[in-house]
């Protein structure tokens, strides 16, 4: 887009962005451009693990530090305003692949190509359904904020036009944790999060 022509932005409805390098470029990247092109819809179209030349190629079954690269990936997106998130690949084979260009990496399903019988559900795959199992379409994004010492603990919330609420728990720390969870307008309630664990609640 030709940015010295104001006009042309009139004509983009959106913005598409990989997670590639979010580690190095962080969301505040994303806020700035939310700034100059506001009210634009903003989506994750790609994302993947074991791409990196440091990181393993190919899927790494069961592997839960990869499942909690994607948890906290989609908790940062929808914190900075992102309206939708879509994986790359949901399925490959046990190779990671099939790819032209041999560029295999992991999924949130892998297909046992010895016997083609099987499949299994990567920890990736329950990770993605703490989103897309209880998120509904014009869910409305709901502030939430945490203890300043609970510093492992990451959350996002949301009112879903039924008028129920989520409320995604993210624990990265190594021990579990008890969490007070405060609603303004519907109550408390306390909850133990183990270590290296992601819960999703729903409450009316």
């Amino acid at each position: 887009m030709n940015s010295t022509r104001f006009t042309c932005l009139d004509y983009l409805d959106g913005l598409a962005v990989h997670w590639y390098w979010d580690n190095i470029f962080g969301p505040e990247l994303i806020d700035f451009t939310l700034k100059f092109m506001p009210n634009r819809l903003l989506f994750n179209t790609e994302a993947c693990v074991g791409d990196k030349p440091w990181q393993t190629h190919g899927p790494e079954l069961g592997s839960w530090s990869r499942a909690e690269q994607y948890a906290k990936a989609l908790l940062q997106d929808f914190q900075h305003n992102f309206n939708g998130w879509l994986d790359w690949n949901l399925l490959l084979d046990d190779q990671g692949g099939p790819n032209y260009v041999r560029n295999y990496v992991d999924a949130p399903v892998i297909v046992n190509t010895q016997n083609f019988q099987e499949f299994y559900k990567q920890p990736i795959f329950y990770i993605l359904g703490h989103f897309s199992k209880f998120l509904s379409p014009q869910s409305v994004r709901i502030a939430t904020s945490t203890s300043f010492y609970r510093t492992s603990i990451n959350t996002l919330a949301f009112k879903r036009p039924d008028d129920k609420i989520i409320l995604i728990l993210f624990n990265s720390a190594s021990i579990p944790q008890d969490i007070c969870v405060h609603d303004s307008e519907r109550g408390s309630f306390v909850i133990n999060v183990p270590a290296h664990s992601i819960h999703t609640i729903l409450y009316m």
